[in-house]
């Protein structure tokens, strides 16, 4: 397991923006499950989740490993135990959803033959989805686009395709974060400028000092485990204190 500090090399730009993502995660989590009526701490972690499967869609492998889905289990397990919500199931299930799908449409050649009906179906049916994983198809929008980009489309047609998932999920997102403008605000404004930076996404090696070098590519590389493990002793704090 350790072996994949050094697996990828250096520092680069995926490491970069997931490292962003998992403090854009943490803050989500302490809204979560501490500070319940922050909405805004939901609203700062909504804005992250695009990197997430923009990441998992552009990555070169599909594969679901034993690791992915046992930790999908153990989260399931903890939430369970600390008396939170089981459905929908946790992301990391979405995740195991999205790998899948990716398999399929790849393996069929649908990605690049039909990326508008892909997206138009992962429109359609997000309502029954919704309730059965987090954040729905709509994370499976921005993990077709992460392969999209990562299989050469470009012109128009990304363009327009990357408007519409993200106002799509941009929409599903306000109604659970209140009336309060600054909320809704910080989901439209951040979304936006995330998902227009993913949209030249490449990667790249990322000039760091050693140190920071060092901390991000340590918790970007081992995500996996820091989801985990932060959310469960979240979960498990929280129990106490009610």
């Amino acid at each position: 397991m350790l072996s994949r500090f050094t697996k990828y090399g250096t520092l680069n730009s995926h490491d970069a923006i997931k490292f962003i993502a998992l403090i854009g995660m943490t803050v989500d989590h302490l809204g979560a499950y501490w500070l319940v009526d922050e909405l805004w701490l939901r609203a700062v972690g909504r804005i992250t989740i695009p990197i997430w499967f923009f990441l998992l869609g552009y990555a070169r492998s599909d594969r679901v490993t034993p690791e992915l889905v046992f930790a999908a289990a153990l989260a399931l397990a903890a939430s369970a135990l600390t008396g939170f919500y089981l459905l929908p199931l946790n992301v990391l299930f979405t995740m195991i959803f999205c790998r899948f799908m990716l398999q399929l449409c790849q393996t069929r050649g649908w990605i690049t033959r039909y990326p508008a009906e892909l997206i138009t179906l992962t429109i359609c049916v997000f309502l029954p989805s919704m309730f059965l994983i987090e954040y729905g198809t709509a994370a499976l929008g921005f993990a077709l686009l992460g392969r999209m980009l990562r299989e050469g489309m470009a012109g128009r047609r990304l363009k327009i395709l990357w408007v519409v998932v993200t106002i799509f999920y941009i929409l599903t997102q306000l109604p659970g974060l209140g009336d309060i403008p600054l909320q809704a605000a910080i989901v439209i404004l951040g979304t936006g400028l995330v998902c227009w930076r993913l949209y030249f996404f490449r990667l790249t090696p990322v000039a760091m000092p050693p140190l920071p070098a060092k901390i991000t590519m340590f918790f970007a590389r081992y995500s996996l485990e820091y989801y985990v493990l932060h959310r469960a002793l979240l979960q498990t704090i929280a129990a106490f204190m009610v």
